[in-house]
């Protein structure tokens, strides 16, 4: 009983430190630069946004 609270413990801790990075890959570029890097993307002076091509 111990080891399976114990694993629990160390999986949601692991989830919890991992979770925020692949979140932040799931959010649009903001700044030209990193738009020009998005192959499938481009920026939009108008808006001042990367949009898909």
């Amino acid at each position: 009983m111990t080891k399976t609270l114990a694993t629990a413990i160390a999986a949601s801790i692991l989830l919890l430190n991992v979770a925020p990075a692949f979140a932040a890959d799931a959010a649009p570029p903001t700044t030209k630069a990193e738009c020009k890097k998005m192959a499938d993307m481009k920026w939009d002076s108008k808006t001042h946004a990367c949009v898909k091509k």
